[in-house]
């Protein structure tokens, strides 16, 4: 599949503001079932761009302004291939297809920083939310991610997400509330797959909405898990729809947890007080097979 994708975001201030670097998490991330054959960034004001790679080996920008003004476009447009077209195309080692099993020493020292919650005291109070309403999971692996997944799917209501940028609740805030935007629902799914003995994380990126699909809200930048199947590698799963990750999902980047991995992180700065709005605009189409 053929995808084309254009994301605009755009700062508006209460006056002339001047800008700290800005890091860019927009490129898609290449892989043996992704390849990106098209891709261009303009800004306004004009920033010298220099691409990196941070800690986590995602593809990241540093935007350096120089100019003042009084709005902030950052605009990116690409197009890629996708060939993952089943999400279920592979086979578990015969020694780990079923929960309890045991990551390979070399798959512990790579996963530790994908194990621990994202609050250790947390602990408890999700094990007991699996007791309740997971207590009858699946022993065999893959069908217990995917059951986890429509679980959480069919026990949530998704709110829309107009803030992007914003931190997810916690996940016993989501649990109290019966809600959360997609982010939530996916920083939840991420530390009960911990629980559960996974190494798990989260991931920024874009997902292809078809014509008749119903949509909780404006299109944004998207956000799903990824849990690391022992002698598989990471698979995506994304229980604000209750689907497995196919072709039809573009990742960005990824990383222990969802604020390291905005898609824009900066600062700016003003001698009065300068508040901002904030605009996105997502496309994302299929232009082939």
């Amino acid at each position: 599949m053929k995808l084309r994708v254009s994301h605009l975001t755009r700062y508006q201030y209460e006056g002339t503001v001047s800008f700290s670097t800005h890091l860019l998490y927009l490129r898609p991330r290449e892989t043996s079932q992704l390849r990106l054959t098209r891709f261009s960034l303009n800004t306004f004001p004009a920033a010298k761009i220099v691409q990196a790679r941070d800690a986590w080996d995602n593809n990241f920008m540093r935007a350096h302004f120089w100019d003042t003004a009084s709005t902030l476009n950052i605009r990116t447009e690409f197009e890629v291939e996708s060939t993952d077209t089943n999400p279920f195309d592979f086979i578990l080692p015969a020694n780990a297809t079923h929960s309890p099993f045991d990551y390979s020493p070399s798959e512990v020292a790579a996963l530790s920083p994908y194990m621990p919650l994202l609050r250790e005291s947390d602990h408890v109070h999700l094990q007991r939310w699996i007791t309740q309403f997971f207590h009858s999971r699946p022993k065999e692996i893959v069908t217990q991610l995917t059951a986890l997944n429509q679980l959480l799917y069919s026990s949530f209501t998704v709110d829309p997400q107009l803030h992007p940028n914003a931190t997810p609740q916690l996940p016993l805030t989501t649990i109290d509330k019966g809600s959360g935007t997609p982010s939530d629902l996916v920083t939840l799914f991420v530390d009960l797959t911990r629980v559960l003995g996974f190494a798990a994380r989260f991931v920024s990126g874009y997902r292809l909405v078809y014509a008749d699909e119903k949509k909780p809200g404006p299109e944004t930048i998207h956000q799903w898990a990824e849990v690391h199947l022992p002698g598989v590698g990471w698979k995506g799963f994304d229980p604000s729809l209750g689907l497995a990750c196919n072709e039809c999902y573009i990742p960005v980047a990824h990383a222990m947890r969802a604020e390291w991995v905005n898609p824009v992180q900066g600062a700016y700065y003003s001698l009065n007080p300068a508040p901002s709005v904030l605009h996105t605009h997502v496309q994302v189409e299929q232009i082939g097979d």
